[in-house]
């Protein structure tokens, strides 16, 4: 009988003997866990699926592909098996259930039918995997080791193929057996070492998101958006420069002078009415935001089968909530406090507007600190946005970045630090010295650019806290890290821009410390000198590329080009290492044992 080729339909699959089958494992394609497939952690698979086929073929870049189908057709001996998808979110027992599936369906194992019917027949497999789809291959591995007998005696495995695979030091460990193994099975790995996906996002396991983010409607916080952004357009192309502000006497008495500083009765009624109206649409907002909270904290079911719970030895969890009842109780009294100061400058700005309106008097710039309730927001703003720089908490408990830490903790399932080459997996085994390392960092288009001298010093940077936060998984080595990344893409300081308000109030007559402004300035200058020291300490030049090397409206060197793009260097294209080997290891006329 011919090969039977990867389109084929059958469920129920004859093929020859010996025959190579090449089996295509994608890799995570939600590494936030945030899209609906991830809610239920492990999907019904269907080989028979069109839908099923087209997403497990629809990972792979179309080169890559193609030139997978052509290997198929210029190699008589494989057969290429691309149908297995998954749900790719980036959690442990998902990987676990991947891996699992896909052995029993092959064979038949553990009430699945078997996609390959002859169990007789001499059969060598090929596990290829990107990224996590590599950890997937390791759980197929394990799944085999754990069937024993009811796996096929003439079935073995091959090769073991890692296209940017983050191996663990503790989970998803490949099973390496001369039982089901060929005795000639060789290992090709390929790496990038400007994929941070690999060296560092990996480490971080996710608890699925999905439940409450997928299913809630967004439809009144959108609108709500929509009318804020709406009101924001009139502030567009208003002057705020300080020097082109109006000078008067405001006191009538003779020889007695007060001079405040005024925006003409034009500009100041248009200004007066647009943040009426910008209050008024943000208090929404903000109500809309309350909801969202709510719903996060309240949490969502998985729909899990009977099936695969017992399958899983009743580790997969039914239920979760993403934000924490006191997390939540934090965000939503900054959300109150704010909502109330702005509900109280709403009124002022009427009364102002109604006073000035019949003798069009101009509006004076210390009403509309006063009236704005500047001081106290600025207040406010200053508890929010308060961090140690040395120690990255902050003493209020409802500040933002002791927040932020709350809701990546409460969401982390599992921390563990990866590595790129599997050697330590191999270790002891026969397979120890059958391992080819391919380092295609060369290949990345970033690798021309000088800016790669900085992402060294980042790197290194990025190490050094992963091993701070295995050592320690506390508040300041997690937020290290976001700090970092957060600097290469735009640095916080220059993100809030406190340096600008601050130079904004201090011009003209804004210098009296004891005023509104000038309590205003200082609050400012704080910020601009913390934020800046988190800046600096981070600072490695920038890993960005300053020429024009987009991809797909990454920039070279930005953190998502990192992540995505450097992570993706290896299935690309079908680079010819990987073809070699593959041929190689399926070209033998008579296979042995």
């Amino acid at each position: 009988m011919a090969g039977v080729s990867s389109k084929g339909s059958s469920q129920h699959v004859k093929i020859p003997e010996e025959w190579h089958v090449l089996i295509l494992v994608a890799g995570t394609t939600d590494p936030i866990n945030a899209t609906e497939a991830a809610e239920s952690r492990a999907v019904s698979y269907d080989f028979n699926d069109k839908e099923y086929k087209a997403g497990a073929k629809k990972y792979w870049d179309a080169k890559f592909y193609d030139e997978i189908v052509n290997l198929e057709k210029t190699n008589g001996n494989i057969i290429l098996f691309p149908f297995h998808g998954w749900t790719g979110d980036n959690g442990i027992h998902n990987r676990e259930v991947a891996g699992r599936y896909l052995i029993n369906r092959l064979c038949g194992a553990e009430g699945e039918k078997p996609y390959y019917e002859n169990k007789h027949r001499t059969m060598y497999f090929h596990l290829l995997g990107h990224s996590h789809g590599g950890n997937v291959v390791n759980e197929m591995t394990k799944q085999i080791a754990r069937l024993g007998g009811a796996w096929p005696e003439k079935w073995k495995v091959k090769s073991l193929i890692y296209l940017s695979t983050p191996f663990f030091n503790e989970i998803h460990q490949a099973k390496i057996s001369q039982s089901f193994f060929h005795k000639d099975a060789e290992v090709l790995n390929l790496r990038n070492d400007y994929d941070l996906t690999q060296r560092m996002l990996a480490d971080f396991s996710i608890e699925a998101l999905s439940s409450v983010l997928i299913k809630m409607d967004y439809t009144a916080l959108n609108n709500a958006i929509d009318e804020f952004k709406k009101s924001l357009e009139p502030l567009k192309n208003f002057d705020f420069d300080v020097a082109k502000l109006g000078v008067e006497d405001k006191d009538d008495r003779w020889l007695h002078t007060d001079i405040r500083i005024t925006y003409n009765y034009y500009d100041g009624k248009i200004l007066y009415e647009t943040l009426v109206k910008v209050l008024e649409t943000l208090d929404i907002v903000l109500e809309r935001v309350t909801d969202l909270i709510n719903d996060l904290q309240d949490g969502s079911k998985f729909r899990i089968s009977k099936k695969l719970q017992a399958d899983m030895g009743n580790k997969l969890s039914d239920s979760k909530t993403i934000i924490s009842p006191s997390t939540a109780k934090k965000i939503k009294a900054n959300i109150s406090e704010l909502q109330t100061d702005c509900k109280a400058s709403i009124p002022k700005l009427k009364h102002t507007i109604n006073v000035n309106e019949p003798s069009k008097s101009n509006y004076l710039v210390t009403d509309l600190i006063k009236d704005l309730n500047l001081l106290k927001i600025t207040k406010w703003l200053e508890r929010f946005l308060s961090i140690d720089t040395t120690t990255l908490h902050s003493s209020d408990q409802n500040a933002l970045w002791n927040i932020v830490y709350e809701l990546l903790e409460q969401n982390i399932e599992k921390f563990d630090d990866t590595y790129a080459i599997p050697s330590p997996q191999l270790k002891g085994t026969f397979l120890e010295h059958k391992l080819t390392d391919l380092n295609v960092t060369s290949r990345d288009r970033y690798d021309s650019k000088t800016q790669k001298i900085n992402y060294k010093m980042f790197i290194k940077r990025v190490e050094q806290i992963e091993k701070n936060y295995k050592a320690s998984p506390n508040q300041h080595n997690l937020l290290d890290l976001v700090f970092l990344l957060i600097e290469q893409e735009v640095p916080l300081h220059k993100l809030l821009n406190f340096g600008y308000w601050k130079s904004w109030f201090t011009k003209g007559v804004f210098k009296n410390a004891k005023s509104d402004l000038g309590q205003i300035i200082a609050i400012f200058e704080k910020l601009d000198r913390n934020y800046l020291a988190l800046s600096m300490t981070r600072n490695f030049g920038g890993t960005k590329s300053n020429d024009d090397c987009s991809v797909n409206e990454m920039k070279c060197g930005s953190v998502p080009y990192l992540l995505i793009e450097s992570h993706s260097t290896s299935r690309r294209v079908l680079h010819k290492e990987v073809a070699e080997f593959i041929n190689r290891l399926s070209s033998t006329k008579k296979v042995g044992k």
